[in-house]
């Protein structure tokens, strides 16, 4: 019998600012707390301070430590409550683009919004894909609370820009930004030569002449280029996880190439 797939999604409950507010108190108490003494710190009420201090664990921020209810900051979180201490509005902004786009937890939610490029979406449209994908059975309640949440922290990391009641994912959008995650296909009309990966290649086996490739890049973080074709796609996928980013955009390519081989042969 095959294995029921385990499928990890971040679900927020709070937006970015009682987020902020949580983990600025723990930066403050400097020390493994209660959620008591976080609350009191950050003048929350107790349930909500708990459901804020998990929904800054979703993102890494921070983490349980010495029994149930108790945490304590991550280095990721302690990044974040430094840049907001001072001001920092950019360096705060990146530290949670960063970990939105680096936590497991958030793959589901980056490929959504990376297939829908450009494509107004309702921030409800997020709560139900990580509901069907869990299992869940959320309540209306529930739904709009995480929908909300999803909204807040991925308007903050600039991930999509709100227009109206709609979301668009800035995520794939053409143009080079520092807050934007890039996708792109580009045409070269010159030959490129790439040279070998290790001293073992032998010459027959580097890729040369290279007129028509797809990238993919993260400002500050890395540049992917792939030759579009069928055996460079398939050997790049076999080398990524299942849950990574870029097997979306990878079926994607794989879909134009067999559009174009269809119009070739009509």
């Amino acid at each position: 019998m095959k294995e029921k797939e385990t499928v990890h999604i971040a679900t927020p409950i709070n937006g970015i600012e009682a987020i902020g507010k949580v983990i600025r108190a723990l930066y403050a108490l400097n020390k493994v707390v209660g959620y008591k003494e976080v609350s009191t710190m950050a003048g929350l009420a107790n349930a909500y301070t708990s459901q804020a201090l998990s929904s800054a664990k979703s993102l890494g921020l921070s983490r349980q430590a010495g029994g149930r209810g108790k945490y304590e900051l991550t280095k990721a979180g302690e990044t974040f409550a430094r840049a907001l201490g001072f001001g920092k509005e950019k360096d705060s902004r990146l530290a949670i683009r960063t970990q939105i786009l680096n936590e497991g937890a958030w793959s589901e939610i980056v490929s959504f919004l990376t297939m829908n490029k450009d494509k107004p979406r309702n921030p409800l449209d997020l709560a139900y894909h990580a509901e069907s994908r869990l299992g869940k059975r959320w309540s209306k309640s529930m739904r709009s609370h995480i929908a909300s949440a999803y909204k807040s922290i991925l308007e903050y990391a600039e991930l999509i820009r709100i227009d109206g009641i709609n979301i668009i994912s800035l995520i794939g959008m053409d143009g080079k930004s520092e807050t934007r995650v890039e996708i792109q296909e580009i045409d070269v009309s010159k030959e490129m030569t790439y040279s070998a990966l290790s001293s073992d290649v032998q010459e027959g086996q580097r890729i040369t002449e290279v007129k028509d490739y797809a990238e993919f890049s993260m400002p500050d973080f890395f540049m992917l280029r792939v030759i579009r074709n069928e055996e460079a796609i398939d050997f790049l996928s076999k080398q990524l996880k299942d849950t990574s980013i870029l097997i979306p955009w990878l079926s994607a390519i794989e879909k134009t190439i067999l559009s174009q081989e269809v119009e070739t042969d009509e």
